[in-house]
């Protein structure tokens, strides 16, 4: 409801005007900021000035300042902070942990929060302490929700009452037309009292605005006000009030959600973490961790975005937990939390007799799952086997980080077992003349396995199933890096041939551009 439809329902004629003008000022209408000013001692004192106090002049001087006989002295009163929200702490404690997850990033020179190795302790405590706060306020939300209802039944009271006195007064009968009267009262009382229980909702709702309506509505059955007009905006803040209603519900709703994934992780990171989510409870958030839980944060704080390293770790967990279906349904037996190597050949040996689709889906949904892209490779990344990339220790989110060398040198052992044939690696980057002079090849190169499964020709890199021979070269190539640069290639039957030889080629071009100068 606008101000303009206030002040109409508010002064439509003479009444009104009359009623308003014998009301003193402190009763006027005021704007919001006026409203929580006015509300508000002018002197008044917060708690840390009255402390101050005590210390410069003392208890005795203080005393009498509070309890002197003049105008301001009445007025000086301790003023009393608000207490905070639960969930806002909640909120707040997420944020400060998001926070340490970036500076961690930085200090472990990794490309992704998803890629941290190591929960601090007060992290997880801090964490564990925000999903007990959330979960402890969850009955204030449904309490706000079922303090909607009698609201509403009062407001359908109020419009019945209102739509009986409109339709009594176009009657010339006297009797009528005093009926109408005491209808349009009845409606005010019901108006009033619904002001008093939409008061009542809190769960940090806010609902100044349904009650700064609804006074003006009051307002209007007292004064005079056009019963169309109030039955119209009788009907607007019906709405409104069912909307706080499902709000409310939603909201305690995405804060159970919230508090089960803040134990999933806190499980990821501790195994013997004694409140991990139920089968029960797992179930029933499972269909929406694809989306990230985004809706759910934001229902609950406000906003996702200050919350990206959980929204991201939903959609990781829900991976995982299909991921460890999948294993359990090829192999026959449950999936460990995160798989060792005998487990990963083993669930690609059960899927060998499967067609190429289904294989190409399991490497990409096992590995999005259980391993994460940490950021560029260093010389020793180029040379680790596969029982070090599983021996690897897991991140604060359940999965392996690994480099694109990594990535393909896993991918060839696990799609082998699923009857896949190396062809072979092929290592790439791509560096301008100035980087190979200057020996500065600090552009990020890229790796994959070539294989063959079944006569079909296909690349891994990374997460995914690229269905062309080679995807480094070639028309359907991949694209990364700086594409205006040259690029070098280098093939072998293992990895660290394919690295070599891209080096060597990188070594020749050098050769040639010294001997120019």
């Amino acid at each position: 409801m606008t101000r303009r439809h206030q002040r109409a329902l508010a002064a439509p004629g003479p009444l009104a005007t009359a009623t308003w003008n014998r009301l003193p000022p402190s009763r006027l209408p005021k704007d919001s900021d006026r409203d929580q000013i006015a509300a508000e001692p002018h002197h008044a004192m917060r708690a840390s000035g009255l402390l101050r106090l005590q210390r410069t002049f003392g208890n005795a001087a203080t005393t009498s300042l509070l309890t002197q006989d003049q105008p301001f002295g009445a007025a000086l009163v301790v003023q009393r902070q608000p207490k905070p929200n639960p969930v806002d702490q909640a909120g707040r404690a997420l944020r400060d942990f998001e926070a340490w997850a970036d500076d961690e990033k930085k200090l472990q020179n990794v490309t992704d929060k998803a890629a941290v190795v190591g929960l601090d302790p007060k992290q997880a405590a801090s964490v564990q302490a925000a999903a007990a706060k959330i979960v402890a306020y969850i009955p204030t939300m449904r309490s706000a929700a079922a303090k909607a209802d009698p609201s509403i039944a009062a407001l359908n009271t109020a419009v019945t009452l209102a739509k009986k006195a409109s339709s009594l007064m176009k009657s010339r009968d006297q009797i009528d037309q005093l009926e109408a009267g005491h209808a349009r009262n009845q409606s005010r009382d019901a108006v009033t009292q619904a002001i008093s229980k939409v008061s009542q909702i809190d769960a940090g709702i806010d609902v100044k605005g349904l009650i700064k309506n609804l006074k003006a509505i009051e307002a209007a059955l007292n004064g005079g006000g056009s019963l169309g007009d109030v039955i119209k905006y009788l009907n607007t803040t019906i709405s409104e009030l069912q909307k706080v209603r499902t709000e409310a519900d939603k909201r305690a709703d995405s804060a159970q959600r919230v508090d089960v994934l803040l134990r999933a992780f806190l499980t990821v990171n501790n195994p013997a973490f004694k409140a991990a989510p139920t089968a029960k409870e797992i179930a029933a958030i499972k269909s929406l961790l694809a989306g990230g839980l985004g809706d759910e944060f934001a229902a609950v704080f406000g906003s996702a975005v200050d919350y990206d390293f959980f929204v991201d770790f939903a959609n990781a967990w829900g991976q995982q937990i299909e991921a460890r279906e999948a294993m359990t349904k090829a192999t026959g037996r449950p999936a460990p939390v995160i798989p060792s190597q005998v487990d990963a050949q083993t669930y690609f040996a059960a899927v060998a007799r499967k067609g190429n689709a289904e294989v190409f889906d399991a490497y990409q949904s096992f590995a999005s799952a259980f391993f994460v892209h940490r950021g560029i490779a260093s010389v020793a990344d180029l040379r680790l086997k596969v029982s070090d990339l599983f021996s690897a220790k897991a991140s604060i989110t359940g999965r392996r980080g690994l480099v694109c060398t990594g990535f393909a040198t896993m991918g060839a052992e696990v799609l082998a077992r699923a009857g896949a044939t190396l062809d072979g690696f092929s290592v790439g980057i791509h560096a301008s003349d100035d980087m190979v002079r200057d020996d500065k090849l600090e552009e990020q190169g890229h790796a994959i396995a070539r294989m063959t499964r079944g006569g079909k020709a296909f690349s891994v890199s990374n997460q995914v199933i690229v269905q062309v021979k080679n995807a480094l070269v070639g028309p359907d190539a991949i694209k990364w890096g700086n594409q205006s640069n040259p690029l070098f290639v280098g093939d072998g039957r293992t990895m660290e041939t394919a690295v070599d030889k891209m080096l060597e080629k990188v070594a020749a071009r050098k050769k040639v551009l010294m001997r120019g100068k």
